[in-house]
């Protein structure tokens, strides 16, 4: 149990954490005052900048590349709507989780800054691009279709990896400056950002630092504003590194830090979101085209959300505030060299993750559900990967990974359970603790992807894979009915099991890409069969009903058995010289196998078709977006039906100098009133969209943003 004792010391901790970091963040601002004044006396020698892409996203050698220039959320993960077959479930202003092909959360392996970073909140409140802002995001990749096995753990539902600003090394002994500072309003929420990222470097060193601060108020839509939906985050960070001959070393941290912010889909919202992650990653060049890679990463967590400061109070008067930290340590070395016509990867890797959580009653000093209590999740796989050219025409990626997930949870407890011991709580509290709460599970991995030239512009696409995943933390070790569900978001109260088995996916996929230089398309259709889908299904144990506080249909994560499939295309044609047509269409239809129900959160059919027009200096683009209805709803999770829409927006780019960009655009022209299936329902008791509601989307937005490079 978490004394009072122990929170005052968390809250101490925490207010020196945020001192330490001020001074942190003052450092910073030399830095980048010094890297500027720099920049200044070399001004004759500024950094040329590559041309603006405005095109919607480049494939190259199976990546999606994603082009941000255009694009001005608050939140990085929207980034993913411009991705085939991608979508964002949104739960608030900074919490988009990512979705592909119908896999979402934790089955997306997300990478930020070479990092595997976790969730502190149980309901990820705080997900891994929420670790990142937009204006400090120099790249986003994913990894079409199948993910290698090379990609990371646990890879189910694909692999995305988000990369922050740096600057490179420079060709001389001599430190040369770079940086680039940017500014954004939105009118659509009051918000604005600014950001600052400088460094300098010369042929063996380079040292940079960021930070950034966005704020903004609740969104309105067409009939008023959605509340809770304020935001406030800052963050700051800091790189360096080291290159000599054929040795590279590379140093980063970062810290971020959410303020309060609106999560009206979820039954809480966050007070504060501190994370501190960093990175040191070592490269090697070894004779005969070999290279050793190694990396070693540290992350600390602490969050905190309650029911009361953002929202109107529930109408029982039971205020809450939750607690919750994270622990986690990550590693890898892989060995690279020649290989036939190829390269062959061999290599480890692995984290540990430790998570606590604890819920209270601020007026009531005894009352508390500690709902994990230094939950651990530990992965540590082997694997071993061939890329290269089988035939002149026919390049293979193969490899195969085993992983050992090891889990554990230390006793729990409810003031509910000591207080009245033969209380529902009180039962599932002992059958918990007296149980044997240590799991191991071995899985393994194989995909192949295979691409045939048929000519210089049509190659054929196919992969065939098994992938796996262990049950989260909370699908394992949520002892108690609670909402602590990793953000999905549908109402329900959930309790977890011990004996879950890991998911199996056996997956298969087809398509093809046919690029003439002035016309692309490159569709793929999808199956992934998988066994073990770990899903909520109504409880059957009257205990678990008992103590389900005022659900009465409270659901158990069980294994059962689920099919995804569809198809998704992207696609373009350069009409002339200045201008040039892009999109992209994507299905996914998700069903459970043993039972006639659909699974929950699935995007409906969606597009997007984007013209551009493009001088040396300026660009515009006319974008539609559209939606189908979507009525493959999870009647399990009592999800609602969505009705169709379609979206216009206007954006523009204008280079009056080439170190000086300003970009500004309306979204949602038309100030349409829809709501996204992927967004959540409502949670809040008092407010202008009644409770159980979707949350609409936003209305009309005017923004702008200016960004100077040097």
């Amino acid at each position: 149990m978490m004394s009072t004792h122990r929170k005052k010391e968390t809250k101490q901790s925490t207010t020196s954490k945020r001192i330490q970091y001020l001074g942190l963040s003052a450092i910073t601002l030399a830095v980048m005052s010094y890297s500027a004044a720099l920049a200044a006396e070399e001004k004759n020698e500024a950094l040329d900048l590559p041309d603006m892409e405005v095109s919607g996203a480049a494939q190259e050698e199976g990546k999606t590349q994603l082009n941000l220039q255009l694009l001005a959320p608050n939140d990085t993960a929207e980034y993913l709507r411009s991705v085939p077959g991608a979508s964002v479930n949104q739960n608030g202003p900074l919490t988009g989780i990512a979705q592909y092909r119908g896999f979402f959360g934790e089955r997306v392996n997300v990478l930020v800054g070479g990092t595997h970073i976790k969730p502190t909140c149980a309901n990820s409140m705080d997900p891994p691009l929420s670790h990142i802002p937009p204006s400090l995001v120099d790249s986003i990749e994913l990894k079409r279709g199948i993910a290698p096995v090379s990609s990371g753990i646990e890879t189910i539902g694909g692999s995305i990896v988000a990369t922050p600003f740096t600057n490179e090394f420079g060709l001389s002994d001599e430190f040369e400056s770079s940086g680039r500072v940017s500014a954004g309003y939105k009118s659509v929420s009051q918000g604005s950002q600014l950001s600052v990222f400088a460094g300098t470097a010369n042929d063996n060193h380079r040292v940079n630092a960021s930070i950034s601060a966005e704020q903004g108020d609740d969104y309105e839509y067409p009939r008023g504003d959605v509340s809770p939906t304020e935001y406030e985050r800052s963050t700051y960070g800091l790189g360096y590194g080291y290159l000599r001959d054929d040795y590279e070393l590379d140093f980063s941290a970062h810290y971020n830090d959410t303020g309060v912010t609106g999560t009206p889909a979820l039954p809480m919202d966050i007070i504060y979101s501190e994370a501190f992650t960093s990175r040191v990653g070592i490269k090697v060049g070894l004779e005969e085209n070999r290279q050793l890679d190694a990396h070693f990463s540290a992350q600390q967590g602490e969050h905190q959300m309650d029911n009361f400061t953002l929202r109107a109070p529930p109408t029982m008067g039971m205020k809450r505030i939750s607690d919750a930290e994270v622990d986690s340590l990550g590693y890898g070395v892989k060995y690279t060299f020649p290989m036939e016509d190829g390269n062959l990867v061999l290599g480890v890797d692995g984290d540990t993750a430790t998570h606590s959580s604890i819920i209270t009653d601020p007026t009531s000093a005894m009352w508390f559900v500690e709902n994990f209590n230094e939950a651990e999740r530990n992965r540590a796989g082997v694997f071993a990967e061939w890329e290269g050219d089988a035939t002149d025409a026919l390049s293979v990626t193969v490899g195969a990974r085993m992983t050992q997930i090891d889990m554990d949870s230390a006793a729990v407890g409810s003031s509910m359970a000591m207080m009245m011991p033969m209380s529902a709580a009180a039962q599932l509290v002992k059958r918990f603790n007296s149980a044997d709460r240590s799991r191991s599970d071995n899985n393994f991995d194989v995909a192949l992807d295979a691409s045939y030239a048929l000519s210089e512009t049509l190659s054929l696409e196919a992969g065939v894979a098994q992938k796996t995943r262990s049950p989260s933390y909370q699908e394992r070790f949520l002892w108690m009915p609670l909402e602590s569900t990793g953000g999905l978001a549908d109402g329900n109260s959930y309790v977890g099991d011990l004996n879950l088995d890991p998911e199996v996916a056996h997956q298969l996929e087809l398509g093809f890409s046919w690029d003439n230089k002035t016309a692309y398309f490159a569709p793929r259709t999808f199956y992934h069969r998988v066994d073990d889908y770990i899903q909520g299904i109504p409880a059957s144990d009257s205990i678990v009903i008992a103590a389900s506080m005022g659900d009465p249909t409270p659901l158990q994560y069980a294994n059962v058995d689920a099919v995804l499939y569809g198809f998704d295309t992207p696609f373009g044609y350069q009409l002339s010289s200045s201008i040039s047509l892009d999109g992209q269409v994507s299905y996914v239809r998700g069903e459970r196998d043993d039972i006639n129900d659909n699974l929950y959160r699935i995007a409906p059919l969606n597009g997007l078709l984007a013209v551009s027009y493009t001088q040396n200096n300026w660009s515009l683009t006319g974008e539609v977006e559209g939606f189908a209805a979507q009525n493959e709803v999870s009647a399990t999770n009592s999800e609602k039906e969505t009705a169709g829409y379609g979206l216009v927006n206007l954006k523009g780019s204008y280079r009056p100098k080439h170190n000086i960009e300003l970009m500004a655009g309306i979204e949602n022209v038309m100030d349409k009133d829809y709501a996204q299936h992927l967004a959540g329902y409502s949670r809040v008791d008092v407010g202008e969209i009644s409770k159980g509601d979707r949350l609409p989307g936003k209305g009309r937005n005017l923004f702008i943003t200016a960004a100077l490079e040097w």
